[in-house]
């Protein structure tokens, strides 16, 4: 199976999540909660939280004790975000 990739810009997709996973965690880093993340993708709650848990499956966050595994993800996330080569670079 070929690696996913990112529609938007053509590079491989992060911590080895869907397309729909980085859809979520891109709004996840705008702030939306589960309801709200269900809202604007015409989703129920339950898939967007499916979504969420293999989201922090794939990006190794364990569940510990003061550690918010969201605000983790989203810094990884953003992490990645600025990492990324423009899109121009490519020509």
């Amino acid at each position: 199976m070929r690696p996913f990739t990112c529609p938007r810009c053509g590079y491989g997709l992060p911590f080895g999540v869907t397309p729909a996973e980085l859809k979520v965690l891109e709004l996840m880093a705008q702030g939306l909660n589960n309801q709200g993340i269900a809202r604007s993708l015409l989703l129920g709650v339950r898939t967007v939280e499916h979504h969420v848990r293999s989201i922090f499956s794939k990006m190794d966050l364990a569940p510990e004790p003061g550690v918010s595994r969201r605000t983790v993800a989203v810094l990884k996330y953003r992490e990645w975000v600025e990492s990324r080569p423009s899109p121009l670079d490519k020509f």
